[in-house]
């Protein structure tokens, strides 16, 4: 699972270890998808002693996206109210897939005899085509406007997060690279269903690399 907590409170071991803990009950919770296309990012911050300490969470799944924001006095109390509320909406995220089978287009598949197939289990059997070239052109023809509004929501995120730097990369510098490392023959290429999120994961991978050469560039060291 792929994680970014920014703080714009002063960071205590408290509050790191309510973080890592309240992360690892997630975690658990989508063992059901694969690691790299669960992403998570946070922010803790504190907008004024009045409303004390405001925690907010987006969840990206493959299946959907969910959100979740809650306040308290004391950052630990936002923390875990947030990530709780996160927990339910997961909860019912994932019974709604499981139930599925009771609409009516279904109905004639659950009355035949054999086990029912669990829903975790028929996320890796359809075989569907994989992405080609001329998909990834396609896509990047028709769709380009979405990729690039994508890339500046990270973008702003990240620099609202002090993750980068302002200004420091250009949201065209993003998309061109991840269009190369699309076309290119060095990663293995998803199916077509696949091929949006797996776009948006490219270009996010590499804001990572301009990110880390910027720091290594600048001489500083990434925590």
């Amino acid at each position: 699972m792929n994680v970014h907590i920014g703080y714009k409170v002063r960071k205590t071991p408290d509050i790191e270890k309510e973080v890592h803990q309240q992360v690892e009950k997630l975690r658990k919770r989508l063992q059901v998808y694969r690691p790299e296309l669960v992403h998570l990012k946070g922010l803790i911050e504190e907008n004024s002693p009045r409303e004390g300490v405001v925690v907010s969470l987006n969840l990206r799944l493959p299946s959907g996206q969910m959100a979740a924001q809650r306040k308290a006095p004391a950052a630990g109390s936002a923390v875990k109210a947030a990530f709780d509320d996160l927990l339910q909406q997961i909860t019912r995220h994932k019974d709604l897939l499981r139930s599925t089978h009771k609409f009516p287009r279904f109905r004639q598949a659950e009355l035949r005899p054999g086990r029912q197939t669990p829903f975790e289990d028929t996320l890796a059997s359809v075989q569907a085509p994989v992405v080609s070239s001329d998909d990834i052109r396609t896509y990047v023809n028709v769709n380009l406007a979405r990729l690039e509004r994508f890339v500046e929501r990270e973008l702003y995120f990240r620099e609202t997060s002090e993750q980068i730097e302002s200004d420091t990369i250009s949201k065209e510098e993003v998309v061109d690279e991840a269009i190369v490392q699309a076309l290119g023959d060095g990663d293995e290429k998803p199916e077509r269903l696949a091929l949006e999120p797996w776009l948006y994961r490219l270009a996010m991978r590499a804001i990572d690399e301009m990110a880390a050469g910027a720091d290594q560039h600048s001489g500083n060291v990434h925590f």
